[in-house]
């Protein structure tokens, strides 16, 4: 196998001796200095992939959840994007980072009052509502904090289905999420905003999916938010109530490759989609222009980073399956397990070189199901003590990781060739101390 440069880190490359590196920087190097299973991002990327998001779409949020990391915040940041926060957790990570709170949104299903308060108290760009329980809570609260006006979005299903996996299909109708258009609840939702003296609605959220591969989708959803702004502008017009919304956020979901067949679209090419539906709407009706914002997670990050793994075993049950045995597994990223997600890997200074073989990547943890890869083609000569990279961890590994078996979570590390420290520690690797500190005998 070649080595899968749409799918490894843009800023990785094979040496002339035969080891990967990202953004110049061996593999070989970090996985020295920092022990494995290490956690390796590429700043390049990053900035990169934020960038063309600023470019393309009126407003950029990061979504935090993807990868909550004080480094990776400061980063995107600086290309130009805020951050997409769903809780009080999330949020402290992005205000540590030094974000600006007007930069920041917030969302996510049932927020608790402590959640809304800290929300409040930060001064955030926006709240996403989700209902109107939610919106009592609000008001509640800003009146107790003394703050008379609270902008938001409001969330709605607009009943479009990505072709997703099912666990991560969020905008159609039968959804925990939002409030469904086509049963009225969005409507109701909107008059209890703007009947409100303390509520300001200013746009509409959606977010149908993640892992997109067609831009129609996205594009269909952002022309029926736009088409429910005109059916409530004209009718609330007829009554004699006036409405400022400016702001249809498209969520995020865009889909990255993970596979070599896999063929997403690129960032403009959903930008002009889902612009063009919206423009076509305001046109159509004789409305302002009307801004579109997108919730970019996966799409900066998920390639950008890569999990490397020190080979513990290997062993071989003669006609049924070989079996590659590494240091991580399932409380570093969750998502084969229970996403059955997809991650190509590479054998550091033998893949590429050496005839294919098929492998099962298994990890470490006392579960059947603790498979990194199902049939991962890899040299068949791999070894004890080999390094193995898996491409494209960069979202939600870090996000979903745990302590299963009580394996401590990994190192995350930063390479940025431009930086005067080109290889940082941006999360350093726990400690089982770490862990017991929280138990009480």
């Amino acid at each position: 196998m070649q080595f899968p440069v749409n799918i490894f880190p843009a800023s990785s490359s094979i040496n002339s001796q035969g080891s990967m590196t990202v953004d110049g920087i061996e593999i070989t190097t970090i996985a020295n200095s920092y022990g494995t299973p290490v956690m390796v991002y590429s700043a390049k990327d990053m900035i990169s992939e934020t960038t063309k998001f600023v470019e393309d779409f009126d407003r950029v949020f990061f979504s935090m959840k993807s990868a909550p990391i004080i480094g990776i915040a400061q980063l995107v940041n600086s290309a130009g994007a805020g951050c997409n926060v769903a809780g009080d957790g999330e949020l402290q990570v992005a205000l540590r980072a030094g974000i600006n709170p007007q930069n920041i949104l917030v969302h996510g299903n049932n927020k608790s009052e402590a959640d809304i308060a800290s929300a409040l108290q930060a001064g955030v760009c926006r709240l996403v509502v989700e209902d109107e329980h939610e919106c009592d809570r609000i008001e509640r609260i800003a009146q107790d904090l003394g703050i008379e006006k609270v902008e938001v979005q409001l969330r709605v299903t607009p009943g479009v289905e990505a072709h997703t996996h099912e666990a991560i299909m969020t905008g159609a109708i039968d959804s925990k999420f939002g409030s469904a258009i086509e049963k009225g609840i969005a409507r109701r939702v909107c008059d209890r905003i703007v009947g409100s003296q303390t509520l300001k609605l200013r746009g509409f959220h959606c977010h149908i999916g993640s892992q997109i591969f067609d831009t129609k989708p996205m594009a269909q959803a952002a022309k029926i938010l736009a088409g429910f702004f005109v059916d409530l502008h004209k009718d609330y017009l007829a009554k004699g109530i006036e409405i400022d919304i400016n702001e249809i956020n498209v969520g995020g979901g865009f889909g990255i490759q993970y596979e070599l067949q896999d063929d997403p679209p690129s960032t403009i090419e959903m930008a002009r989609a889902v612009k063009s539906a919206v423009d076509q709407v305001c046109v159509a009706n004789d409305l302002h222009h009307i801004e579109v914002w997108v919730e970019p997670g996966r799409a900066i990050v998920g390639r950008a980073g890569v999990s490397v793994y020190r080979v513990g075993s290997v062993k071989e049950i003669p006609g049924v399956r070989k079996y590659v045995a590494v240091d991580g597994g399932m409380s570093d990223n969750l998502r084969p397990a229970i996403y059955g997600a997809v991650h190509l890997a590479w054998v550091d200074g033998k893949s590429g070189i050496h005839q294919d073989g098929v492998f099962t990547i298994a990890g470490k943890h006392c579960e059947e199901g603790d498979k990194l890869a199902n049939d991962a083609s890899l040299p068949d000569n791999v070894d004890v003590d080999d390094l193995i990279v898996m491409a494209s961890t960069g979202a939600y590994s870090f996000a979903m990781s745990s302590n299963y078996n009580m394996l401590t979570r990994p190192a995350v590390v930063l390479v940025d060739s431009s930086n005067e420290n080109p290889v940082r520690e941006i999360v350093r690797r726990e400690t089982i101390d770490d862990i017991l500190s929280r138990q009480h005998n």
